[in-house]
């Protein structure tokens, strides 16, 4: 697992470096390192086709990947940068699954809007971001409601994964 933030071009920073997962305590360590974490200051902008280069990027540096997964959350449209669609096709073929977490508008009162704004997100997330036969978008209704959607996102991603060993 390797887990970086990202938001405008040149705003890409590595919290996490390449961590086997290969016990409950490696988890825990990975979730308690995650919620210490304070989000850096960044330049304003959504820069999704960058965000999309640089995971592509730190999973080709991986060379012991036997699954290559990058999840990529947001909350608006890249507006900055290489747009998703020019970067896709380069992506595309290199055996790596994009998926996407959109974050909604965090505002109940505006009801009818905030289901029409959730789902313009997630149906450009679908044409523009994901990559792979199997990538899908998970939604959150807001950022009270990420740590659900995240986890929901994972048990989908690790549905039907069979690990063992051989002793």
């Amino acid at each position: 697992v390797l887990v970086y933030e990202w938001s405008g071009p040149g705003d890409q920073a590595v919290v996490v470096p390449w961590t086997t997962i290969a016990s409950g305590t490696d988890l825990d360590v990975l979730v308690e390192t995650l919620r210490q974490t304070v989000r850096r200051d960044a330049t304003p902008g959504t820069a999704l086709g960058i965000a999309m280069r640089e995971g592509a990027g730190h999973l080709a540096a991986q060379a012991d990947c036997w699954k290559r997964t990058l999840d990529l959350s947001g909350d608006g449209k890249s507006n900055l940068g290489p747009r998703p669609r020019d970067v896709k096709p380069e992506l595309e073929g290199l055996g790596i699954t994009i998926n996407g977490l959109v974050i909604g508008v965090d505002d109940p009162n505006i009801g009818d809007i905030r289901q029409a704004e959730i789902a313009e997100l997630s149906s450009y997330y679908r044409a523009e971001v994901i990559v792979g036969p199997e990538a899908f978008v998970q939604t959150a209704l807001g950022y009270a409601d990420y740590a659900r959607a995240m986890e929901e996102k994972l048990l989908r991603e690790l549905d039907g994964l069979v690990l063992s060993r051989l002793d």
